[in-house]
């Protein structure tokens, strides 16, 4: 399903069932919804496995969002209110579970995560706030709150057991972690 411009468009059903076919994907197997508010939002929700659930809500203008799941028992909440803000959320594994949310105008996350129990969690109250978060391996957590403007946050961890919790708040913040191989 690709939303643009607050209309959904579908696929060519063939397509669609070829795509199913070919990914061993059941529409009974996924859970999908969005919300897209006033104009220009756009929203791609991306799902390949089982038992996946996702949710992009988008109140105000020329936002983008992206949810990519190849993944098993793995749910993606978005959340955006404001303007111009980006978000793009891959996932692969087993149960891993991404929450984000972003309220201000020009905010962007871009996070990746692989392995299998999971947890990462992200809010952006402000402007210009940026985080970037890649994390591999199992039963790793990751938090982030910026609360200001122009903060930044890059996180990255490759392992087992690892956590970081983060809280920047002010302006023109900084934050670098790296943890595991």
């Amino acid at each position: 399903m690709l939303i643009t411009g607050n209309r959904i468009k579908f696929f060519n059903i063939i397509h669609l069932f070829i795509l199913v076919m070919s990914y061993s994907v059941y529409a009974s197997d996924l859970s999908t919804h969005n919300e897209l508010n006033n104009s220009g939002n756009d929203a791609y929700i991306m799902q390949q496995g089982n038992y996946n659930q996702s949710e992009i809500t988008q109140y105000g203008y020329t936002q983008q969002a992206s949810i990519k799941q190849t993944a098993h028992l793995s749910s993606a909440q978005l959340y955006q209110h404001g303007h111009r803000n980006t978000a793009m959320l891959i996932q692969q594994g087993i149960q891993n579970t991404l929450l984000s949310e972003q309220k201000g105008s020009d905010n962007n996350l871009v996070a990746y995560q692989s392995g299998a129990h999971n947890t990462a969690s992200f809010i952006q109250i402000g402007n210009q706030n940026h985080i970037e978060m890649h994390q591999t391996g199992e039963t790793n957590l990751i938090a982030v709150k910026q609360q200001g403007s122009s903060n930044q946050a890059y996180i990255s961890q490759v392992g087992n057991g690892l956590g970081a919790d983060v809280i920047q708040n002010g302006n023109h913040q900084f934050i670098s972690i790296q943890q595991g191989w």
